[in-house]
């Protein structure tokens, strides 16, 4: 029996899967985090926070639907600090969440 083939077939697997993990590995962290940053910055939104949940369909991310059915999805810390009712505001260019409630303030870095 000729194993010639199997043993080419098998070598094109392990040197597709080699590219892979390499490409993996010299993709820096940084880039990547800075491009989540990049992208957090961008986005701009305000309202006043009508229901807060956690979507399992989508990885279980956080998510606020604000009172003009705006849908921000948003981290865990700055999700747990926000309530129902909180008005909210995040302006583009920034990576800062400020939370309004009761005559005060917090700001929340989103990173």
């Amino acid at each position: 029996m000729n194993f010639r083939p199997i043993k080419i077939f098998g070598t094109i697997i392990l040197g597709i899967f080699t590219v892979i993990v390499i490409k993996g590995f010299l993709t820096p962290q940084k880039a990547k985090y800075d491009k989540h940053l990049e992208t957090i910055k961008q986005k701009e939104y305000k309202g006043v926070v009508a229901k807060k949940y956690k979507d399992k369909n989508r990885h279980n991310r956080s998510f606020l639907m604000l009172s003009n059915l705006t849908e921000v999805s948003i981290n865990s810390r700055a999700y747990d600090k926000i309530e129902i009712n909180d008005s909210i505001t995040k302006a583009s260019g920034e990576l800062y969440l400020t939370i309004y409630r009761n005559n005060s303030n917090l700001k929340i870095k989103l990173d």
